[in-house]
C-alpha cells in the first residue's frame, strides 16, 4: 500500500517522547513524578491520534492508491493528499486542456476551419469529413467533450502546427510547469508528459482565466454545426462525472502507455477541490475513493 507520510508535527512529538523515555529508563537523569508520567502518556496518545486520525488536525487518512501518481488539492492548489506528485507521466488527452488554453488566447472563436486530409489522421472513427467547415469554438467543443483528436489537430494545423506546439510549451514555461512538455496537440504521443504538481497549476489557471473551458467539459452533450452543409451534430461527453452537480470540470486521458488519467475539479463543501489521477486502471473508482476518504 502507498500511504502518506507521518506529518512533521507528529514526528517531533514522537522524537521528544523517545528522548524522554530514554533519559528516564536508561540513564536516570531525573526522576519523573506521577504528573509528569501522566503528561507523557497524554502526549503519546496525542501522537497516536495524529497518526491515525483524520482531517480535524490536518493529517490525511491513509488511502490505498493504485495509480502511478495521484493528488488531491484544496482551493489555491494546497495539497491535501499526494502520491508521486513529481513523477513525470504521459498525460494523453489531458493535453487538450493546454490546447484549449492556447486556442482561447491565440485564436478567434468565430474563425472558420476547413477540414483537410492532414487534419483527419488521429481518430479511427472520426466524426469529421474532408471539406466540412466549422467554427473554432465548435472544434474546441469536439476536442473537450468527446475528446476528438482530429479536432485538436485541426485547430493546431489551422494556426500552424509548429507554432501552436511552441505556444503550448511556452505557456507551460510561463506557468512554471517545469516538468511538462508537449509534442502534439491531442496527447497521442507518449512524449506529452507532465506531473500531478504541474497539472494542478494548469487546472488553477483554467479555473481562474478560462472558466469556459471547464464549463464545456461539464456538459453531458453539446452540438456543433457544419457550416458547409448546415447539418448539426450531437456530441456526447465521455467523462462519467459530466452532468453531476458537484463536478466543475475536468479532462480524461487514455492511451496504452499512459493507462487511465483523469483531472477533475469538484465543488465539495462549497470549495473547489482538484483531484488528479495518472496511470490507473479505473480512474473513476480511484477519484471517488479519494473523495470518500478526505471529504465525506
Amino acid at each position: 500500500m502507498k500511504y502518506l507520510k507521518l506529518n512533521l508535527k507528529t514526528f517531533y512529538i514522537l522524537g521528544a517522547l523517545a528522548l524522554f523515555t530514554a533519559l528516564v529508563s536508561s540513564y536516570g537523569v531525573f526522576s519523573a513524578s506521577s504528573k509528569e508520567i501522566g503528561l507523557a502518556k497524554d502526549l503519546n496518545n496525542f501522537a497516536k491520534a495524529s497518526f491515525d486520525g483524520g482531517n480535524d488536525i490536518g493529517v490525511t487518512p491513509r488511502i490505498d492508491i493504485t495509480a502511478t501518481a495521484a493528488g488531491a488539492f484544496g482551493d489555491g492548489g494546497k495539497e491535501v493528499f499526494g502520491w508521486e506528485t513529481t513523477k513525470r507521466w504521459p498525460i494523453a488527452s489531458i493535453t487538450k486542456l493546454m490546447t484549449a488554453v492556447v486556442v482561447s488566447e491565440k485564436m478567434q472563436a468565430t474563425d472558420v476551419v476547413e477540414m483537410t486530409s492532414e487534419m483527419l489522421v488521429a481518430d479511427r472513427n472520426s466524426v469529421f469529413v474532408k471539406g466540412q467547415k466549422y467554427k473554432v469554438s465548435d472544434l474546441e467543443k469536439a476536442m473537450l467533450v468527446p475528446s476528438s483528436n482530429d479536432a485538436a489537430y485541426a485547430l493546431a494545423i489551422h494556426y500552424g502546427r509548429a507554432n501552436f506546439i511552441a505556444a503550448m510549451n511556452q505557456k507551460a514555461s510561463d506557468l512554471r510547469m517545469n516538468d511538462t512538455h508537449y509534442v502534439d496537440p491531442a496527447g497521442i504521443s507518449v512524449q506529452n508528459q507532465s506531473t500531478v504538481n504541474d497539472l494542478v497549476i494548469l487546472a488553477g489557471y483554467v479555473r481562474g482565466y478560462h472558466p469556459d473551458i471547464f464549463k464545456k467539459t461539464r456538459k453531458t452533450k453539446d452540438t456543433i454545426t457544419d457550416l458547409k452543409s448546415g447539418k448539426r451534430r450531437t456530441l456526447t461527453n465521455i467523462n462519467e462525472f459530466a452532468g453531476q452537480a458537484y463536478f466543475l470540470g475536468g479532462k480524461t486521458g487514455t492511451t496504452p502507455e499512459a493507462g487511465e488519467n483523469l483531472l477533475s475539479v469538484f465543488n465539495i463543501a462549497g470549495e473547489p477541490k482538484t483531484i488528479i489521477i495518472l496511470g490507473d486502471e479505473d480512474r473513476y473508482v480511484e477519484t471517488r475513493k479519494i473523495i470518500g476518504s478526505l471529504w465525506q
